[in-house]
């Protein structure tokens, strides 16, 4: 957040485990509370799973093998 703020003209990206992510105390909600600016989330996801996925977790997901 700090970065943004002295730079407001560029972009981050930050790579990251799904852990990460976690609804309320992830990257995601913490930059958010302290600098308001437009992101989104790609969560890295294996074709192989099954189990169901919070719609909620993430933007995007990016298909992995």
């Amino acid at each position: 957040a700090g970065f943004l703020s002295a730079h407001p003209n560029r972009r981050l990206v930050v790579l990251a485990g799904n852990g990460h992510l976690i609804r309320g105390f992830g990257i995601p909600h913490r930059v958010r509370s302290r600098h308001p600016v437009a992101m989104a989330a790609v969560l890295p996801y294996p074709i192989s799973r099954s189990d169901p996925l919070p719609r909620d977790l993430a933007d995007f997901l990016w298909l992995t093998r």
